[in-house]
């Protein structure tokens, strides 16, 4: 089915207007989950990982966008999975690695925002808890990693959160497209439990607004189409993930290898063309 492409300024209107009001009703959610407690803000921004999930699901590296071939799933475990296993060898460097491959993500992400308030919420996504709430983020991250995180790493990570602070309050200043949300997700470092501060960028910031891009181009049905089973299959395995962590069968630092090794050729490779 061939792409109906939409201009930029159609583009722009149509993604800009709806999201801030989606990550108000998500910024609810999550202060209900804040407010329930510790395990319970983890759970929710774990599960809002997983409803974004379908944003990356489909191919769209030729102009269309279709169900990935078996050749390409295939590829695409077999290099999550030798991530993976990077990751295990060397966490610190993996961990490194990975959250600077997903500020770089977050920032080209096609979100009809403007550039400063994408810039804004990548170092958000990856600083701005370690920023606002440093010992709730080295806890996550010691969890994760199996040891504690170097103090040089979570300095590093609070300079660029500082960053993006700085650049959200500017592009609220200039009025800028994105420039609420982007400040909606500086409270949500700031208030919320690192996990679902997270994930509450990562669904209302960049998962939705590039499923919304998709439909306005593509059409729902073609979208359906092309998502579906991969998301499906996504979906069970973050959950047997999960149920293996809760139930003392698989290792956190597993886990936590998995989803990152399994998570980053999505951001290497989504819309090449770009």
């Amino acid at each position: 089915m061939a792409s109906r492409p939409i201009s930029g300024s159609n583009r722009g209107s149509r993604l800009g207007a709806g999201a801030p009001y989606v990550f108000i009703v998500l910024f609810a959610v999550g202060g209900l989950a804040q407010l329930a407690g510790s395990a319970v803000a983890l759970a929710v921004g774990i599960g809002l990982f997983v409803l974004g999930l379908g944003h990356g699901a489909g191919d769209e590296n030729d102009g269309e966008l279709r169900a990935f071939s078996g050749v390409l799933v295939a590829a695409y475990v077999v290099t999550g999975l030798a991530i993976a296993s990077l990751y295990l060898a060397w966490p610190v460097l993996g961990l490194s690695i990975f959250l600077a491959f997903s500020a770089w993500h977050f920032a080209r992400s096609d979100s009809g925002m403007d550039l400063l308030p994408r810039l804004a919420i990548a170092g958000l996504a990856v600083g701005g808890s370690a920023l606002l709430r440093l010992e709730a983020t080295g806890t996550v991250f010691t969890a994760a990693l199996g040891q504690t995180p170097p103090a040089l790493l979570m300095l590093l990570l609070a300079v660029v959160g500082g960053a993006a602070l700085l650049a959200a309050a500017t592009s609220m200043a200039l009025h800028h497209a994105g420039a609420t949300s982007a400040g909606l997700a500086a409270l949500a470092c700031l208030l919320f439990h690192p996990v679902l501060a997270v994930g509450l960028i990562f669904l209302g910031m960049h998962a939705l607004p590039v499923q919304q891009r998709q439909v306005a181009r593509y059409g729902a049905s073609q979208v359906l189409k092309a998502i579906a089973l991969p998301t499906a299959f996504a979906t069970l395995a973050a959950a047997a993930i999960a149920l293996a962590v809760w139930c003392g069968w698989l290792a956190l630092e597993l886990a936590v290898a998995l989803a990152f090794g399994m998570a980053t050729p999505h951001m290497l490779t989504e819309r090449l063309e770009r």
